[in-house]
């Protein structure tokens, strides 16, 4: 290069550049080291033992986390519902092919005369 280089935004002056074949993070990320996905899948994946209904059972803390979550929902714990509801609808949605069940003409009727008392 000429000596007439302009150091600038983007142009560093060349006693600052990066030496050919070495990157700017030289020692890098150390090999082998995980990330968080993979410690979290690890993480869930060990096994604990519970006590179900005067048994103990050897499971997952991933089953372990689940059980504990709907017998939360069963107990009608706010949190715990709302958070297995949303994992319901993530995870298994809206089943499209169901068809709604048609009402009977005393259900509509019900429901006509109820319609009619809020009025």
């Amino acid at each position: 290069m000429s000596d007439d280089y302009e150091v600038g935004y983007r142009k560093p002056p060349k006693k600052h550049r990066f030496k050919k074949g070495k990157s700017g993070n030289v020692h890098g990320r150390p090999k082998g080291t995980k990330n968080f996905v993979t410690d979290l899948r690890e993480e869930l994946n060990e096994k604990i033992t519970i006590r179900e209904g005067g048994k103990t059972k050897c499971v997952s803390k991933q089953r372990a986390f689940i059980k504990s979550l709907l017998a939360g929902g069963v107990k009608e714990k706010p949190q715990s519902t709302t958070s297995l509801i949303s994992l319901i609808l993530r995870y298994f949605g809206q089943d499209d092919t169901t068809q709604p069940e048609q009402l009977t003409r005393e259900e509509k009727e019900i429901i006509k005369r109820l319609l009619q008392d809020l009025e």
